[in-house]
């Protein structure tokens, strides 16, 4: 296998999964049942906390499960099975919550006596009865580089009658005979050297080998299939045309775009996200009239009540099959995952919308959303969503601090946030609704090692007349010698001090695996007015660093009593899927911004 990995010693997994044997049995019509044979190793407390247990979830209307043995082999040898009393089924628990309602079912699996050094050991039966798509079977299976597998093995049995395409990386194996109705493959591996979880790391769907089988011909295929479904969904009935009427004249009319933004935040605001997964609703949306008269509904529901209100007024879109999480490719042939979300593709403006997302304006995304493929399902074509750019994504913040002769420091700041980073502080000031304010104030400041107090205000945070703004006023404690001879680091007070916090997040010495990355752009500016009767004898140095587009400068000016800082950081990355070999890069950047933010303004 040409998937090399170095070895660390000082991780040791909680498990290690000595035998996995899967076979796979694909009919002519796409339904199939799966054999899986496992012995998992527990090598740890953390594994006998995790595995204790094992989970299947399954679609009731979908799929059926069928334990044929499960047992705990303990360290001496002896086996003792899993009783019937301890294998239980159960609701998904998250069934009837406030953000999802699911058909799941899960069969769990409570095994006795575990230790380290205990073994469950299971065999199980799994019948797909129904597909999620007509006719089409698709499968996937991503081996994990922080997992030890001692043998990982499956073998297809796959009907003539549908033909398959598969995607392999690193994996040995592939057909090795046919009769006159099936072809029949074997794929093995196992992997001994792993390497510990790294947090920001890409889907490991992007590097890690794997097998990937569909039959669908190609990406295009599986959004057409999509789009017979969800298509029918979105055809505006009586009561969803008189609703379109109304959003737009109570938006007050205007261009094509400008109805497409009223029903956008229509969309936003009326329709809450509610994940509904019963039957097959991880594929299947609601019609467009039960979504508006729910008045909730998943990503899929949301493409669809978007789609319909756009159609009444003539206005074209598409459903864009995307992940919303860290995968950044797509495999060479056509299964779902790691597609899990559907976003709004409005051809006429090139311009997507994901009306999930509850503090996005119109016309940006959220960042897990940008720098994505995409299946657009209505119009046979493969895309792709724009990236983050640091001259859209940017904060811009003006700092004014004025010390007093007692060493108080009396203040305000005022921040403007652009672009694609709008959506988490609007999501932040969100979450803090309904807090006690001085808490809020209190732990701002704890977070830059200062004390005080002030007041916060800022945009609302579905208010998408204007990018979102915040402004404080706040005193702070002393932070250096006052009256007297000292030295003051420049202080952040209440604003919010992005470059500061950059700065506490140091890099690894060395990661492995590929990361995610966003470009864009911090700008602070601190004018501090130091008492008139003192005098500042020394500022910090100018300083500048720049390389493969990471930026960072500070300039520092004293006119008399006051000093004028300007600092500036940017991040500018060709993609949002970054190489270990970056990691180097933000390395230097680090030790630059730390040494600047440590220097000192001296004065007596």
């Amino acid at each position: 296998m040409s998937f090399a990995l170095t070895s660390h010693a000082e991780y040791q997994p909680p498990v290690t999964y000595e035998k996995y044997i899967q076979t796979v049995t694909v009919h002519s019509d796409g339904t199939y049942e799966e054999i899986n044979e496992g012995v998992t190793l527990i090598e740890t407390k953390k594994g006998v906390n995790s595995s204790s247990t094992l989970d299947l979830e399954f679609n009731p209307a979908m799929e059926k499960t069928e334990i044929i043995e499960a047992y705990t082999l303990t360290p001496e040898g002896k086996r003792i099975n899993v009783s019937k009393d301890k294998i239980r089924v159960r609701d998904d628990p998250i069934d009837g919550g406030a953000d999802m309602f699911t058909g799941a079912k899960h069969k769990v699996l409570i095994f006795p006596d575990i230790a380290i050094g205990s073994r469950i050991c299971y065999k199980m039966k799994i019948t797909h009865f129904k597909t999620e798509f007509k006719g089409q079977f698709f499968y996937t299976s991503v081996m994990s580089p922080t997992q030890r597998n001692g043998l990982y093995k499956i073998k297809f049995i796959i009907d003539k009658k549908i033909p398959v395409k598969f995607d392999v990386k690193d994996i040995e194996g592939g057909l090795i005979r046919d009769t006159h109705k099936d072809n029949i493959y074997e794929f093995a591996f196992n992997r001994t050297d792993i390497l510990p979880p790294e947090s920001g790391s890409v889907s490991i769907y992007d590097f890690a080998p794997h097998i990937f089988v569909s039959s669908f011909q190609s990406q295009e295929a599986l959004g057409d299939a999509y789009q017979k479904i969800a298509y029918p969904k979105t055809k505006p009935s009586g009561y969803v045309q008189g609703l379109a009427d109304m959003i737009i004249a109570e938006a007050g009319g205007g261009d094509k775009r400008a109805e497409a933004k009223a029903f956008y935040e229509w969309v936003v605001k009326n329709i809450r996200y509610v994940a509904v997964y019963v039957g097959n609703g991880g594929i299947e949306p609601h019609d467009a009239e039960t979504i508006a008269k729910n008045g909730y509904g998943d990503c899929k529901d949301h493409a669809v009540i978007l789609e319909a209100l756009l159609r009444t007024k003539g206005i074209k879109s598409s459903p864009a099959l995307i992940n919303s999480g860290v995968a950044y490719t797509l495999p060479a042939v056509a299964v779902l995952a790691p597609h899990n979300h559907v976003i709004t593709y409005l051809p006429e403006f090139d311009l997507y919308a994901d009306s999930t997302t509850q503090f996005t304006p119109f016309g940006q995304l959220p960042y897990w959303d940008q720098d994505k493929p995409v299946i657009l399902a209505a119009l046979n074509l493969l895309g792709r969503t724009p990236k983050m750019q640091s001259n859209e994504a940017k904060l811009n913040s003006e700092v004014t601090l004025n010390i007093k002769e007692d060493g108080f420091i009396e203040g305000k700041s005022r921040t403007i946030v652009e672009g694609s980073l709008e959506n988490g502080y609007r999501r932040s000031q969100h979450g803090n609704l309904g807090k006690d304010d001085q808490q809020i104030v209190t732990d701002r400041l704890s977070g830059f090692s200062e004390t005080g107090y002030g007041e916060i205000t800022a945009t609302e945070p579905t208010d998408f007349k204007s990018p979102f703004k915040e402004e404080t006023t706040f005193t702070l404690d002393p932070v250096s010698n006052f009256p007297g001879q000292g030295a003051i680091k420049v202080p952040v007070g209440l604003a919010q001090g992005r470059i500061f916090i950059e700065a506490q997040d140091k890099p690894k010495d060395k990661i492995n695996f590929p990361f995610s990355c966003a470009s864009k752009k911090y700008n602070e500016h601190y004018t501090i007015n130091f008492p008139s009767n003192v005098r500042v004898t020394r500022i910090p140095p100018n300083t500048s660093f720049k390389k493969d587009g990471l930026i960072y400068k500070a300039d520092y000016v004293r006119s008399k009593n006051t000093v004028d800082v300007k600092r500036e950081l940017i991040y500018e990355y060709p993609s949002m899927s970054c190489k270990p070999s970056d990691q180097e890069n933000l390395k230097d950047l680090f030790a630059n911004l730390r040494k600047d933010l440590m220097s000192q303004i001296f004065y007596e």
